[in-house]
């Protein structure tokens, strides 16, 4: 029978993997750890497992090359790869003006997302980004099915390549006068709210103003007739 074990930071990837993933055939594993990625070799020593495939779900660090080599680790990244090659590409993409993208099960590698294609498919970028990520999981969840009963051999990366710079916690105060990346003139109660919905999410430094000596943070916006209604944490600055 074989063993595959399931890797991931946040709490999405856990919660897809008991609901679903740890019922397909087999022997399913799940680690949730990142900072730490010795934990996974630890693991693995340690259980004595030997899994055929190791899938990374929300998962933002480089996997040692130790790692890649030795087993077949997929990861998945919210960009129709090779293009939006980089990080935080679901922020970056809403910052673009896109609606949709597709999420790519690519084999990992010493390379960061360059490595072979296994599965693509849509996925939208409506919404916050913790509704984002949690659709991302269960659309990985599907995808990992696919894999292991198809069998499914990854292709080569072609096409136009793109990068995206991970974004800074400092990119999340609302600048005015380049709300997403628009000009002055340009910038609508759309820009603003699609700036705050891409920041609202578990562990993600979101959308603030500073003034008077005070933060004012959003979340959970809604996007009305000619006004936006969210929830606003205000806290002293520091």
């Amino acid at each position: 029978m074989n063993q595959y074990l399931v890797c991931s930071s946040k709490s999405w990837g856990e919660y897809v993997f008991h609901k679903q993933i740890k019922n397909y055939p087999g022997e399913w594993y799940f680690l949730p750890a990142q900072r730490y990625i010795n934990w996974i070799e630890d693991y693995l020593y340690n259980t004595g497992i030997n899994p055929r495939y190791i899938f990374f779900i929300h998962w933002s660090d480089k996997v040692p090359k130790t790692i890649t080599d030795q087993y077949e680790c997929i990861g998945f990244h919210p960009s129709p790869l090779p293009e939006g090659r980089g990080g935080t590409p679901v922020q970056n993409q809403i910052k673009d003006g896109y609606l949709f993208t597709e999420l790519t099960a690519f084999r990992l590698t010493d390379e960061i997302d360059v490595g072979p294609i296994y599965l693509q498919e849509y996925l939208s970028l409506d919404g916050t980004a913790e509704e984002i990520y949690i659709n991302m999981s269960e659309l990985a969840a599907d995808m990992i099915e696919r894999i292991i009963e198809e069998n499914i051999e990854p292709e080569i990366q072609t096409g136009f390549v793109s990068q995206y710079k991970r974004r800074e916690p400092h990119e999340s105060k609302i600048n005015f006068n380049n709300v997403s990346g628009c000009s002055y003139l340009s910038y609508t109660l759309r820009d603003i709210y699609d700036h705050i919905r891409m920041l609202d999410a578990e562990t993600y430094p979101r959308a603030f103003i500073e003034l008077d000596g005070f933060r004012y943070t959003f979340s959970r916006p809604t996007l009305k007739v000619g006004k936006i209604v969210c929830d606003v944490e205000i806290t002293e600055n520091e």
